[in-house]
């Protein structure tokens, strides 16, 4: 085969129609194929050996350019690899960023600007007090009292936007 060649594969996803089906293992592969493969109850992806889907459907245009995750997949995966307490105490550090954003104190990442929305500062300053609350016996004394000088330093810079 040459290099400039590339082979026809063609790739069909069949799991769905597996699970229906009670005699899939006993019924003929081809019969059962051409069965499931044009069901609007069994959809099939089809991919070529380049690995672009070719089921009509496109997939998410718009990627980040460097390559990384969506956050809130992010966001999910933490939640599930700890426990409740410590995923509140790995979100105290990234609401207090979207508080502090939303003072204006820090630039928007997508934009560049500094922007003002005292609601959803209020809405982070409001959070943060209450996890803090929540969270005061399974802290240390060091992290307590930085969670505790960050949220009085947003409160006084509230106030002055206010």
């Amino acid at each position: 085969m040459q290099d400039s060649e590339a082979p026809e594969v063609t790739v069909v996803d069949r799991r769905q129609a597996s699970q229906t089906s009670e005699g899939a293992a006993t019924a003929d592969p081809d019969t059962e194929a051409s069965r499931h493969e044009h069901s609007p109850s069994a959809p099939s992806t089809e991919t070529t050996s380049s690995g672009d889907s070719v089921d009509g459907e496109d997939e998410d245009t718009e990627t980040d350019p460097f390559g990384m995750p969506d956050p809130a997949i992010l966001v999910a995966m933490a939640g599930m690899q700890t426990t409740t307490p410590q995923f509140l105490t790995l979100l105290l550090p990234a609401i207090d960023s979207q508080a502090r954003r939303a003072l204006g104190l820090l630039a928007d990442n997508r934009t560049g600007e500094l922007n003002v929305d005292l609601s959803a500062a209020q809405v982070a300053i409001d959070t943060i007090q209450f996890l803090l609350g929540k969270l005061e016996a399974g802290l240390s004394v060091e992290n307590h009292r930085e969670m505790q000088r960050r949220l009085n330093d947003l409160r006084l810079n509230f106030v002055a936007k206010r």
